[in-house]
């Protein structure tokens, strides 16, 4: 069962900063990851007394009735927190969590500069394909804001493959009309 002495102990010394916490049962296997941008505060409301009986939802019960252990990593943004603890949801596939075990991975923006012309795309993977990676990106609401961009760049695209295309006919025409004069 639990040892709770040991587990006020480890709460008492949580400190007040974001990071992902690891839910632990008494055999040690990892149960349950989530972050919190106050570690102290977030990790206590597992143990508090009401909070078993505040929650409404039998898993929720189930798990606090299997928590043992826990463990905690600071991270330095709220946003690393969330990179965090997809990263560890997939790596060990807890059972309590259920939301985050596809293989989804945050989105890329990828920028391919071998191209005359970089064009900008997503991509959830690395890939070794001579081409720019930045991210990760969190959230929809950077993705709209990428989404933007991109109809941006395309229309900048669009405008200097134009103008590219025009310079070459003006090219094409003056050379015709120099050899017509010579």
């Amino acid at each position: 069962m639990r040892n709770l002495p040991a587990i006020k102990e480890k709460l008492r010394r949580l400190p007040k900063t974001s990071g992902v916490y690891v839910m632990k049962d008494s055999l040690g296997n990892v149960i349950y990851i989530g972050k919190a941008v106050n570690l102290k505060r977030r990790v206590g409301q597992y143990f508090m007394n009401s909070y078993k009986t505040r929650a409404s939802n039998p898993k929720i019960a189930s798990l606090v009735d299997c928590i043992a252990d826990f463990e905690f990593f600071n991270t330095r943004s709220d946003a690393e927190a969330v990179i965090l603890e997809s990263k560890l949801i997939k790596r060990w596939k807890p059972r309590y969590n259920t939301l985050e075990k596809d293989n989804k991975n945050f989105l890329l923006l990828r920028v391919e500069t071998f191209a005359p012309l970089p064009r900008f795309t997503f991509a959830r993977h690395r890939k070794e394909d001579g081409a720019m990676y930045f991210g990760p990106y969190l959230g929809t609401c950077l993705l709209y804001t990428f989404r933007a961009h991109e109809t941006v760049l395309d229309l900048v695209c669009r405008l200097l493959l134009e103008k590219k295309k025009k310079t070459k006919r003006i090219s094409a025409q003056t050379k015709k009309r120099e050899a017509e004069t010579h």
